[in-house]
């Protein structure tokens, strides 16, 4: 994997924090954020992920055949 090098600008204050954390986890700054960045990224991804089922079921919504079709076989735990 080729890596490449940027700059970025952080306030003070938050950089404060960075830097309180990483001391806090023994882990760099470029460590932290890129971590950081994955987990953002990630989470950007599941959520596109449940817009497009929440689409795809307004767009054909379950009939009642359909759910109730799953009561024989579902499983809650406390039965």
């Amino acid at each position: 994997m080729t890596t490449k090098t940027i700059q970025l600008t952080f306030d003070e204050t938050l950089l404060k924090q960075v830097d309180e954390i990483v001391q806090t986890l023994h882990v760099s700054r470029t460590d932290f954020v890129r971590k950081a960045v994955e987990e953002a990224l990630h989470s950007h991804y599941i959520k596109r992920l449940e817009e497009k089922h929440i689409a795809g079921y307004v767009a054909q919504p379950q009939t009642i055949d359909e759910i109730t079709e799953w009561d024989e076989v579902r499983v809650w735990g406390d039965e």
